[in-house]
């Protein structure tokens, strides 16, 4: 018998670190002498025979799975050809090595990856709008500087200097346009500008 179970040929299910004990016996009418088994525990693979005088085996720690009890008489002790006892055991694994557990792990981490990537291109998305919101902006404040009108009659007047053969004029004329240039640029990508009012008497 299989924990007081007796010839009961479907598997056994025991939890993850249950020790497990097989008691098993022969009736015999010899001489008395005591009877050897051969047992041995199988998994997916069969494994050699063991030799012993007892009755019983205990197993601990296995680890989860399906396993196969077989036990027989030896042959020297009975017959020639000795039936074989068979007893399936299945050892519950715990629930973190259970398969729902592990596709929860991997959708979990799939779940956080992919609101994480999302989180990523949406501030990523944000940024690069409020950057053109800024460029925008800096575009319009330097065309509210830059008058294309003054423009247009400041470089009509270098031309003028220049077809009145007055090179010097159209140099100053032009250095001081490029530098009030420079500083509208400048001054365009400051918050604050400091305005500074002469007056005369």
């Amino acid at each position: 018998d299989v924990d007081g179970v007796e010839k009961n040929y479907s598997p056994i299910a025991f939890s993850y670190n249950s020790t497990i004990d097989i008691n098993f016996i022969n009736i015999t009418y010899g001489k008395g002498e005591p009877v050897k088994y051969e047992y041995r525990l199988n998994t997916s693979e069969q494994r050699p025979w063991e030799v012993t005088t007892a009755t019983s085996v205990k197993y601990e720690q296995l680890q989860p799975g399906e396993y196969e009890f077989q036990v027989r008489a030896a042959p020297s002790s009975l017959s020639d050809v000795p039936q074989v006892a068979s007893i399936k055991i299945i050892v519950q694994p715990l629930y973190w090595q259970t398969w729902w557990f592990k596709a929860l792990v991997i959708a979990s981490f799939v779940l956080v990856f992919t609101l994480s990537t999302v989180a990523y291109f949406t501030v990523k998305n944000k940024e690069t709008l409020s950057n053109k919101k800024l460029i925008e902006s800096q575009l319009n404040s330097l065309r509210a500087q830059i008058n294309p009108h003054f423009i247009f009659n400041s470089l009509n007047s270098i031309q003028d200097f220049i077809l009145d053969q007055q090179p010097r004029m159209a140099n100053l004329y032009l250095s001081r346009f490029a530098s009030l240039m420079r500083m509208i640029v400048e001054n365009s990508q400051k918050e604050f500008t400091t305005l500074l009012i002469v007056t005369g008497k």
